[in-house]
């Protein structure tokens, strides 16, 4: 009998501590289902819209999901045509294609004579169609004059990645200060690629909420469109 109440002790002491984190861990949660890192040096969530995602800080966070950076760059004029691609260092981190860019389509941009798709997003198809307000609008070209303004003739700088099993010259792309794959992801214009990388997932958010772009009606993914799903 004792050494039966020994052994119920031990499992209980044991589902304490076991629990114990957990439960702390729970009780720093804020009303989105999120909370601060451990360390201190990062921001993420457990539940709703946000679950499973993460963040510099909870002032990234707050905004993020109040749209206040998800707003298009004010468009400066001036633009020209494009000029030819400098090529610098190729290690990872530094810039290796820089000039005068202009849009392809909604992810892919030509600097020179080298054609770059925007890593981690995909547009729209430009013949793709997408629906709103029971009308059907042309949401690749759409996504493709986007991009064009957003570039509106500044310098543009790319760092290339590499994606396994893909041809081609992917990389994340600056226009002055502004990413192009992330405000892009951000207005609505582009996806994140699920299967290049999840660093646009929380601009996405943004465009998902926000009902901007895209997401103002009803569409099919990208991938989807290119297998023949209407």
């Amino acid at each position: 009998m004792i050494t039966r109440m020994h052994t119920l002790i031990g499992a209980l002491v044991s589902l304490i501590l076991l629990a114990g984190p957990a439960l702390a861990h729970d009780t720093k949660r804020d009303s989105n289902g999120c909370h601060q890192d451990q360390n201190g040096r990062g921001y993420h969530c457990h539940g709703g819209a946000f679950n499973g995602m993460q963040f510099d800080s909870k002032r990234e966070f707050e905004l993020l999901s109040s749209g206040k950076i998800g707003k298009a760059p004010t468009r400066r004029p001036g633009g020209g045509p494009a000029g030819t691609a400098s090529t610098g260092a190729v290690q990872s981190g530094e810039v290796e294609l820089a000039g005068k860019a202009r849009a392809l389509s909604g992810d892919m941009i030509r600097i020179g004579r080298t054609r770059i798709r925007l890593f981690g997003v995909d547009a729209p198809e430009l013949n793709q169609s997408c629906r709103a307000q029971r009308e059907n609008w042309k949401c690749g070209q759409e996504a493709k004059k986007a991009l064009d303004e957003i570039i509106d003739g500044q310098n543009v700088t790319c760092e290339r990645k590499t994606v396994n099993g893909r041809r081609g010259v992917y990389a994340v792309c600056k226009a002055g200060k502004f990413t192009l794959n992330a405000i892009l992801a951000r207005e609505g214009w582009v996806l994140a690629d699920p299967n290049q990388s999840d660093e646009f997932r929380k601009h996405e958010l943004v465009a998902r909420i926000a009902k901007v772009g895209m997401w103002r009606g009803e569409f099919v993914p990208p991938w989807d469109w290119r297998r023949g799903i209407r």
